[in-house]
């Protein structure tokens, strides 16, 4: 019988993440660790899991705090020996970010963005990718977004330049780590879910987070000769 395979989530009490992590639960038995800031919001998704069938657990991670990733490394380390998918959700876009451009926006603005969106990011797959190396599998899939893609929007001076410089970066990240882990069978990808209706964000957007969630969820279930190193929306490689 085939072990049920182990799968992060972070910023995954609500939102894409939330649907993301529902997904690979229930619709592909996986147990899914929900790397939360919010325990009360991450056991409401826990809940939401278990009752449809699902299996899942609630982690404290900020992550751009070392410690706390350390921890839940060690204590993956400890329970399952292994991780088999992570999914980078977790990020900020600060108000004072979303009507800036790179020669106005506030470079705490900046710093604060990078923490989180691309440093909490890549220290956290630093520490998650061991679990994948020793035992040759690993899928990860990096949360970008459609405005980091500058081939394709008109205006790279405008759109909440801190978030998208950040997710630019990413993207950057995830053609480098793929590279390194090729051969390995470890797969990384960054996607774009798309212009998604969420509790907080863009509620004019026609695509739910379930929607949302459905190129997350591929990428995080890609079989051996699945592609790596990609940037993806709807199922479909784009530039950036």
């Amino acid at each position: 019988m085939q072990q049920r395979r182990i799968a992060l989530v972070t910023g995954a009490n609500r939102g894409i993440g939330r649907a993301t992590a529902y997904q690979l639960a229930v619709r592909h038995d996986m147990h899914i660790l929900l790397g939360v800031r919010n325990i009360a919001q991450g056991n409401s998704v826990a809940r939401e899991i278990t009752a449809a069938g699902g299996s899942a657990t609630v982690h404290q991670l900020d992550i751009t705090n070392p410690q706390q990733i350390k921890q839940l490394a060690h204590e993956l380390t400890e329970r399952f020996g292994r991780l088999d998918v992570l999914v980078n959700n977790a990020a900020i876009l600060l108000e004072t970010d979303e009507n800036a451009t790179p020669g106005t926006v506030r470079m705490e603005a900046v710093r604060l963005t990078f923490e989180t969106n691309f440093f909490g990011a890549w220290a956290l797959t630093q520490a998650m990718l061991p679990l994948m190396r020793q035992h040759h599998y690993g899928r990860v899939v990096n949360m970008s977004s459609g405005i980091a893609a500058f081939q394709e929007n008109d205006a790279p001076g405008e759109m909440a330049p801190a978030y998208r410089i950040s997710k630019a970066a990413l993207n950057a990240l995830t053609v480098s780590l793929a590279a390194e882990m090729r051969g390995m069978n470890i797969l990384v990808n960054a996607t774009c879910p798309g212009y998604v209706r969420t509790e907080t964000h863009n509620l004019d957007a026609e695509r739910t987070t379930d929607e949302g969630a459905d190129t997350p969820v591929w990428l995080a279930t890609l079989p051996e000769n699945g592609p790596t190193g990609g940037f993806f929306r709807d199922r479909q490689r784009i530039p950036w």
